[in-house]
């Protein structure tokens, strides 16, 4: 590759100017058709091949159509994953309590910063129940008690929510607004140990243990 100047681009170098000009020509024509990036529509059409995929092992038999949750027991604090998109044979419910030397699970909304995501999930993180590993300093630790569902929770199974394909990907754990108590409080958030709050979290809310932003959450 030649710039206009003479100078040429090194071959590896040419690999990923191509790779930028291919993904930049998608994105031009996925705009113009759809009026969506291609990482949306990708997304899109890899949601209809995984939902066909889906129905189609429950009708042969090698899935379950019902939905289930076991493998967790109280009083284990729990999460429910959305391994792909698919139907209710695409959920999975995850032990919180699996404790490390790291600390135990929580989930997380994708906008919360500094914290070290688990491998394999961008909706858990590992945090000492009392805050002090793990707890971002304007996060709380909230033991959730409710959590509303939605029509946007159903569009996130079937993998056509836009920001879920954005920012986190699957498998995810979904939910935005919770209701519980705060077990453990950062720093430079004013809500204490012990107080009933309510909120909304960017993902994450189907859980009994999630880490929000003191400043997305309300007291009574």
């Amino acid at each position: 590759f030649h710039w206009a100047d003479g100078t040429q681009t090194p071959t590896s170098a040419r690999a990923r100017v191509r790779v930028a000009w291919a993904v930049m020509n998608a994105d031009a024509a996925c705009l113009a058709l759809t009026g969506q990036e291609w990482l949306v529509v990708k997304h899109q059409l890899l949601a209809i091949y995984e939902n066909i995929l889906s129905w189609l092992l429950v009708l042969l038999g090698v899935r379950q159509a019902a939905l289930s949750l076991s493998g967790v027991e109280p009083p284990s604090a729990a999460a429910v994953h959305i391994l792909s998109p698919g139907g209710y044979d695409r959920f999975k419910l995850v032990d919180l309590d699996a404790k490390t030397s790291d600390g135990v699970l929580a989930t997380v909304g994708y906008n919360v910063q500094g914290v070290n995501r688990v491998p394999g999930s961008n909706s858990l993180i590992r945090v000492d129940l009392d805050g002090s590993r793990g707890l971002p300093a304007d996060c709380l630790l909230v033991e959730v008690d409710a959590y509303s569902v939605n029509y946007a929770d159903v569009t996130i199974r079937w993998g056509l929510y836009e920001s879920a394909i954005r920012h986190v990907g699957y498998p995810i754990v979904p939910g935005f607004d919770f209701a519980g108590t705060v077990i453990a409080s950062g720093s430079r958030c004013k809500a204490r140990i012990g107080d009933r709050v309510s909120g909304v979290t960017f993902f994450g809310a189907y859980s009994q243990r999630l880490v929000v932003p003191g400043s997305q959450v309300y007291e009574p």
